[in-house]
């Protein structure tokens, strides 16, 4: 069998997809190469625009006889709370959690009297549309409520609870299920 020979039409249609193939590969590995090259060179630029942020401990060389003992009792806490911005605002540990011999749950602490989880009442000082917030969320009165009733609250804390629009006020039937949902 002979092989046929193709027309000078033919083997320029032949060299002419050859050519677009090499074309189309050389696109294509360059694509793959340049795309992510470029990608790389972005997130570069992006990070030497960017000003790192060095957090800072705001208790670093403190001098306060709370921070200074609970370093060695409890570092972590101490470590947490001095990259907080409560600390940045120089906040101190008094100012939260030191209170009168007579407040409820006050225990004596190094000739102080001091609360282990500071209330509400502490945070309204300088919080209290914050403590307003919340004494109105599921998480605050309600919550309390719910799960222990009106028994023992102040006629100011009655008043609040009534204030809150969510409900009503009705004493004698639980305010919401939250109590048995969590359990």
């Amino acid at each position: 069998m002979a092989q046929e020979e193709q027309t000078p039409a033919q083997e320029e249609q032949t060299d002419t997809g050859i050519v677009q193939s090499a074309r189309l590969l050389i696109i294509s590995l360059v694509a793959i190469v340049v795309v992510p090259g470029l990608a790389l060179v972005m997130f570069a630029l992006n990070d030497s625009l960017t000003e790192e942020t060095r957090r800072v401990n705001h208790l670093e060389g403190s001098n306060d006889t709370c921070v200074e003992c609970h370093t060695r009792t409890t570092p972590g806490i101490v470590e947490q709370y001095g990259h907080s911005t409560m600390a940045g605002a120089n906040v101190s540990c008094s100012d939260c959690h030191e209170v009168a011999s007579d407040y409820p749950d006050a225990i004596e602490h190094e000739g102080t009297y001091v609360l282990n989880q500071p209330t509400t009442a502490m945070c309204a000082t300088c919080h209290a549309n914050e403590v307003n917030q919340y004494n109105q969320s599921r998480h605050g009165l309600p919550a309390f409520i719910a799960y222990n009733g009106t028994d023992g609250l102040t006629e100011e804390q009655l008043a609040i609870y009534e204030a809150i629009a969510e409900g009503g006020f009705n004493p004698d039937r639980q305010r919401n299920a939250l109590f048995a949902l969590e359990g």
